[in-house]
Order: structure tokens, then C-alpha cells, then sequence
């Protein structure tokens, strides 16, 4: 059975899901540079997003901005790496 993935470009999200546990396994990028973040989706993914867009989750406040930092960092570092190994030239 193919492993079920979860995809979204919503930073906040990403954050919140990364304090839930979900498993972050890829950030893709757009030609248009917007990232995706990719995580590991079972079945409570959908109720704990909904918690989130309905201003009912709860998660402790630092670690929600720790999680945002390293997520921006992550996003950084993918395109410093992608400009690296392509000479400078973003696809």
C-alpha cells in the first residue's frame, strides 16, 4: 500500500502539523518558487486541520514560532542548495 502524503503551502499549518507529530518528509518547490510542504497524512489529519482554520487547535506559542523559524530556514537552505547544484539558475 503506497504511503498516503499530505500536501500544503500554508506555513502556519505546516507549523502546527509539525507539533502534532506528523512527520515533515519533503518541501517541494513550484517553478514559481511557492513551497509545499509534505507530510505523512493518516486519518486525523483532516480533523486536527480543521482545528487549526477554525481557531480551535492549541499548541504552546514558543514552539509554534521555533517551528515556523526552522520550517523558513528549511525553505532557505532547499534553494540555496537548488541554486548551488544548478549554477546559480533557478529552473
Amino acid at each position: 500500500m503506497p504511503q498516503q502524503l499530505f500536501s500544503t503551502a500554508d506555513i502556519g499549518l505546516a507549523a502546527f502539523l509539525r507539533l502534532q507529530n506528523y512527520p515533515l518528509i519533503k518541501i517541494d518547490r513550484e517553478s514559481s518558487g511557492r513551497a509545499f510542504f509534505v507530510f505523512e497524512d493518516n486519518s486525523q489529519r483532516e480533523a486536527l486541520t480543521f482545528r487549526f482554520f477554525n481557531k480551535q487547535g492549541t499548541v504552546e506559542p514558543v514552539g509554534y514560532l521555533d517551528q515556523i523559524r526552522s520550517l523558513k530556514a528549511l525553505i532557505n537552505q532547499n534553494s540555496s542548495f537548488k541554486k548551488s547544484v544548478k549554477g546559480g539558475k533557478e529552473p
